[in-house]
């Protein structure tokens, strides 16, 4: 059992249902869930968690952990609600979709010493640990520019309902291929530092939605390497791929292939470096909840905290910006002072 006493899960979408799952899989006895309604879920058997439909009944319980697993329009309340209520929190990314009220809760976490992690999976999966390494190590020479591409039809992705009910196609639900992909935006900040200033092209193409679901952008990192994104929500099929061009070779990992491989000498060619052989990427979340309850026991930091998280927002907020305005955002340096610790044994 990962957890000491009860889970609350907010949210039963799908990501809330994985990680349901992950939980009782984990041995987790005692999961309540907190939603509008109590009806039955989609995946999960009856009577393998409690459901609650009022914040206040679930918040009086005694928690050892909350997931917050709603839209991102309504995190940042329910995540001050449980900072309040002294409970550790894990919130899915997107963090929110605008600024408003978050330095209100990290102070508050920090006032009442709540350790809360936003929930980046993808930093738990190896071929991308494993490019950090390398870039660190200077394996292909000094960092000059990395390619990012992350695309899927949306229409395609969840045949059990309209595409345009989702929150990923709506605004009033902190939808959008930016927020809602924003996992690129955090590995290009994990790999190469802050972002100082970030030029983006947003347009809605082809979809029946009131958010952009295609995105270019480039971001300008501190540490002078340049990162390339794009972001779609009509790309058929499904890809996710990174690229990372340094001064002595090159690096690439293709997502579904769990593989790193590096070009360094024309004799040579590319070689695979690092391999994942049946990885699943599902994997990922239950290496998240495991690093998860280790926060909760205060054995390890976050993985990503509040300061981090909010600096990828500000980076996902100002590619917005951009593509409205037609012009290059500067980031301002507040939004930079961020916390780029490695988890450690806390003492």
């Amino acid at each position: 059992m990962l957890f000491d006493g009860e889970v609350l899960v907010v949210g039963l979408g799908s990501i809330g249902e994985r990680h349901v799952r992950n939980l009782l899989a984990a041995g987790q006895k005692d999961v309540t869930v907190l939603r509008r309604s109590d009806v039955p879920s989609r995946t999960l058997e009856p009577g393998s968690f409690r459901t609650i439909t009022d914040i206040n009944e679930a918040l009086d319980r005694q928690l050892s952990a909350v997931i917050i697993a709603t839209p991102s329009s309504l995190h940042v309340p329910l995540l001050l609600r449980v900072i309040e209520a002294g409970v550790p929190a894990m919130v899915e990314v997107p963090l929110a979709s605008a600024m408003d009220g978050l330095p209100d809760v990290a102070a508050q976490a920090v006032a009442k010493d709540v350790p809360v992690l936003i929930a980046h999976n993808l930093r738990f999966h190896p071929c991308l640990q494993e490019m950090r390494e390398m870039v660190e190590r200077g394996d292909v020479g000094d960092g000059l520019y990395s390619q990012a591409q992350f695309g899927e039809f949306l229409p395609g992705s969840h045949t059990w309902e309209d595409y345009r009910d989702r929150y990923e196609a709506r605004n009033d639900l902190g939808g959008g291929a930016i927020f809602t992909s924003l996992h690129e935006l955090d590995n290009a900040v994990w790999l190469f530092g802050p972002v100082d200033a970030v030029t983006c092209v947003a347009r809605t193409r082809t979809l029946d939605i009131d958010v952009e679901d295609t995105a270019m952008m480039v971001l300008e990192h501190q540490s002078g390497v340049l990162s390339q994104i794009t972001l779609d929500f009509v790309q058929r099929p499904y890809r996710r791929w990174l690229q990372i061009v340094g001064s002595n070779g090159t690096l690439e990992w293709e997502f579904l292939s769990n593989e790193v491989r590096r070009f360094t000498d024309a004799k040579v060619g590319w070689e695979v470096t690092f391999g994942a052989d049946g990885y699943n990427a599902g994997q990922s979340y239950v290496d998240e909840l495991a690093h998860f309850a280790r926060v909760v026991r205060r054995v390890e930091a976050p993985m990503t905290d509040l300061a981090q998280a909010m600096h990828v927002l500000s980076v996902g907020i100002a590619a917005h910006k951009s593509s409205a305005m037609g012009q290059r955002i500067t980031i301002m340096p507040q939004s930079n002072h961020i916390n780029t610790r490695e988890p450690e044994q806390l003492p």
